[in-house]
């Protein structure tokens, strides 16, 4: 029998390429194992996992029969970044059917355990799908409340993805109000930041590179230092 390891490798690797059913097929695998505390944490991931492929395929409620499974168990470990998780899985499967209420909830109880446990990105991704929510009922000026502070915040923290789109959103909001000096304003500070975004994007991209390319030499001489050993 395979390890569960091996079949958790599989199924990510199918996930990573949208290949839903053998991803399931070996998510299915890992859960013929029965839970102890040795693998709880990998059986509450599958779950989650199996969630997210139940969002993608619109099956609402098996997703949230998987995500109450895995957040009972993630409860009992703890494992807080999928408790985290889980609670915006279950906002964005409420949100999806337009039931802004609970999702809302939802959203507000992943951000206070991301706050508590300092998962800041995942704070300020909550937050902005909050503030979407404010728009889609046309509550433009709580909108703004939450933009702002995601605007103030991402900038201090260098999230610039966040803070370009939180920009972009205020500019927006302020166009609905029909202020267009704001709304032009705030799109300025988006095209400013979303050039950061980009730089800094590059030069990860950059330091990745040169970093392969590193490994890559590395490789090649001990590669060569192997084959010389031979030859002696």
């Amino acid at each position: 029998k395979a390890s569960i390891e091996t079949y958790l490798n599989y199924a990510d690797i199918y996930l990573s390429h949208n290949d839903y059913n053998n991803a399931l097929n070996y998510y299915d695998k890992v859960l013929t194992y029965g839970i102890n505390n040795n693998i709880a944490k990998d059986i509450a991931r599958t779950l989650t996992s199996k969630a997210y492929i139940y969002i993608n395929k619109r099956d609402y409620q098996e997703a949230l029969c998987l995500i109450d499974s895995s957040l009972n168990l993630c409860k009992t470990i703890p494992y807080d970044i999928l408790l985290i998780k889980n609670y915006g899985f279950k906002a964005e499967v409420h949100d999806s059917l337009k039931k802004y209420d609970k999702a809302e909830e939802y959203y507000r109880q992943a951000i206070e355990i991301a706050y508590n446990n300092k998962y800041y990105n995942e704070c300020g991704e909550y937050m902005f799908k909050i503030g979407k929510i404010n728009m889609k009922l046309k509550q433009t000026q709580s909108a703004i409340e939450v933009f702002q502070i995601l605007c103030d915040s991402t900038e201090k923290f260098k999230m610039y993805d966040i803070c370009y789109n939180s920009y972009y959103e205020m500019s927006k909001c302020y166009a609905d109000l029909g202020d267009y000096e704001k709304a032009y304003h705030f799109f300025e500070k988006y095209d400013v930041c979303n050039d950061s975004a980009m730089i800094a994007k590059q030069e990860k991209k950059i330091e990745e590179i040169t970093i392969d390319n590193s490994i890559k030499r590395k490789n090649h001489l001990i590669k060569n230092h192997q084959i010389s050993l031979k030859k002696k």
